[in-house]
C-alpha cells in the first residue's frame, strides 16, 4: 500500500480541480452526464480531502458570477480575519489559502479540538482578468472578490503573406 504525504495528496487534488475547470470551459459542461460526473466528483473529493488531508484542512465553499465587466468570486470564510487571508491572483487562476484559529480558553482545558482549520481553494478563471485591479472584501465571514476582465482594446487584421 502505498504512502502519500499530504502536500501530494494536496498536489493531486489541486490538479484534478484544474482539469475539471478545464472541463467546465467546454460545452460539455450543459449536459446532464457531465454534471452527473461533476457531482460525484465533488462527493469523491469532499471524502477523499476529509480522510486523507486531515480535518484540518478545508475547501471553502464558493459561487464564480460572471458580469460584462468582471468575474465576482465569493467564497464562505466563517470566523476568518482578514489578515488571515492570502490571495494570489494570475491571469486565469485565483488561490486562496486562509487560516482560522480558536484560542481555547484560559480556565478550561481543551479535551477535543476541531474548529481550527486552514482553507485552501484553487480556482482556475474561465477568462483572463487583470489581477493588479483586483479588489476583495471580508464581511460577515464572507470572502467576496472582484476581478476585472481584461479588454480587448481592438483588433488587428492579419495580413497573409
Amino acid at each position: 500500500m502505498a504512502v502519500f504525504s499530504p502536500e501530494d495528496l494536496k498536489w493531486l487534488q489541486d490538479r484534478i480541480n484544474r482539469t475539471m475547470d478545464e472541463f467546465r470551459k467546454t460545452d460539455l459542461e450543459s449536459s446532464p452526464e457531465f454534471k452527473k460526473v461533476q457531482d460525484q466528483w465533488s462527493r469523491l473529493m469532499e471524502d477523499f480531502r476529509s480522510t486523507a488531508l486531515g480535518r484540518d484542512t478545508s475547501i471553502p465553499l464558493a459561487d464564480l458570477l460572471e458580469t460584462d465587466e468582471a468575474l465576482i468570486v465569493r467564497m464562505d470564510l466563517p470566523g476568518v480575519q482578514k489578515e488571515d487571508v492570502e490571495l494570489v491572483v494570475s491571469e486565469d487562476l485565483l488561490k486562496l489559502t486562509a487560516k482560522r484559529s480558536i484560542e481555547p480558553e484560559r480556565d478550561a482545558d481543551l479535551l477535543k479540538g476541531e474548529r481550527n482549520v486552514t482553507f485552501r481553494r484553487e480556482m482556475t478563471l474561465p477568462v483572463t482578468v487583470m489581477g493588479d485591479e483586483a479588489r476583495a472584501k471580508l464581511k460577515d465571514g464572507v470572502l467576496e472578490i472582484a476581478l476585472p476582465k481584461e479588454v480587448v482594446t481592438s483588433k488587428k487584421r492579419i495580413t497573409i503573406e
